[in-house]
């Protein structure tokens, strides 16, 4: 038969190393709360939103009325992480000959494809899905497979320069709704 005094040793160490655990549970708690606000930076940052790009000098658009391509620069950011002076998108930029400046995003509708110009038929043309777009950037064909009309940007143009208000939208949607 074992006494009670032999127990006693073994019910101490039990207590000890279960008061150590805990501590130790405890102090590990701090590095990790710590880290946490970096860990969920992501989650809580606000996307970005539609932005003025400056696109181009305004004497470089051809004065014909047909739209010209091009690549839309900022810095990308994903998240942690951000790149300087990326492309982020293409828009297509036209004078009129009216002098009325028009811009349309280069991502087709449906999935996002990059959409092309021809100047032979002038009209957008998708080559993906075989999506057509009239100069104005309005579908065109009885089958056509993009839910609707190519998406257009604002722009203005200020001290020689051509600027767009860049945004990307929802694809496969008949809504145009703004995602950035």
């Amino acid at each position: 038969m074992k006494s009670k005094q032999a127990d006693e040793p073994q019910e101490r160490r039990g207590f000890i190393g279960k008061i150590t655990g805990g501590l130790v549970a405890i102090l590990a708690l701090f590095p990790f709360a710590s880290g946490l606000p970096a860990l969920l930076d992501p989650i809580r940052r606000k996307s970005g939103s539609a932005k003025w790009m400056s696109i181009a000098p305004f004497k470089s658009l051809p004065d014909d009325g047909l739209p010209s391509r091009f690549p839309v620069i900022a810095n990308r950011q994903d998240a942690w992480t951000t790149y300087p002076k990326k492309k982020i998108g293409y828009v297509f930029v036209a004078k009129e000959i009216s002098g009325e400046i028009k811009a349309y995003s280069a991502s087709c509708p449906h999935v996002g494809c990059l959409v092309d110009f021809d100047k032979s038929t002038e009209g957008f043309r998708c080559p993906c899905h075989n999506a057509s777009f009239a100069k104005n950037g309005v579908r065109t064909g009885p089958e056509n497979p993009s839910p609707r009309d190519l998406d257009p940007l604002e722009t203005k143009v200020e001290k020689g320069e051509v600027w767009v208000h860049f945004r990307k939208y929802r694809l496969g949607t008949k809504e145009r709704e703004g995602i950035s």
